[in-house]
């Protein structure tokens, strides 16, 4: 299954293999040092893939109000703030699954074309966990059952990312209006007619 997650880029402490450079266009290298003397006219990014809704623990990564980065610990509740679980990252540091290079590239290609990415799907695995209903009086086959979702990783510890679809064709937007109205159709009226008149309607508007 996919999940629709937020995506953000913040300045890194240390060093990464995507950067700034002075124009502001981002770059993606990876014989850029990630150890070593910092370049000076390089603004160093990190990338980080959101969860729409997993719960944060101590421990957890998490981007608060999608500007700073924080390790939750013991003692600092998170109240009054946006607070999303970090669930993948390019930096190696979190020991998180990766973003692949592959993804890496097309944000930087979007990036630089003016269209900054926010959101991408994410693929999930979802399996049955069962457990006992009761312990204290057990008895056999009194069992129940809950989903649980794993992100699905690949061998190389990176997450199945995609791009979420942001754009479409002139063609893709009238196969949609056509499906619509289809799922509008009111049972009274002549399909023939109907169809008529939404082909009518996307003649004069789009």
């Amino acid at each position: 299954m996919k999940k629709k997650c937020k995506i953000v880029m913040l300045p890194a402490d240390g060093k990464s293999y995507i950067f700034l450079k002075f124009n502001d266009a981002l770059e993606y290298n990876e014989h850029s040092p990630y150890y070593g003397i910092k370049h000076l006219d390089w603004k160093y990014q990190h990338l980080y893939v959101l969860s729409p809704d997993e719960e944060i623990r101590i421990e957890d990564w998490y981007i608060a109000n999608f500007t700073y980065l924080y390790q939750h610990r013991i003692g600092f509740p998170l109240y009054g703030i946006t607070a999303y679980k970090v669930i993948s990252s390019n930096d190696p540091s979190l020991n998180l699954p990766l973003i692949p290079t592959i993804y890496l590239k097309e944000y930087i290609s979007s990036y630089n074309a003016g269209n900054i990415p926010t959101e991408v799907e994410v693929e999930y695995e979802e399996r049955d966990e069962f457990f006992e209903l009761d312990y204290k009086f057990k008895t056999k086959g009194n069992f129940s059952n809950k989903k649980i979702q794993n992100l699905k990783l690949s061998p190389n510890n990176e997450i199945v990312i995609k791009k979420t679809k942001d754009s479409w064709t002139r063609e893709e937007v009238i196969e949609l209006i056509k499906k619509a109205s289809v799922i509008e159709f009111d049972p009274n009226w002549c399909m023939e007619l109907h169809l008529e008149l939404v082909n009518n309607w996307i003649k004069a508007n789009l």
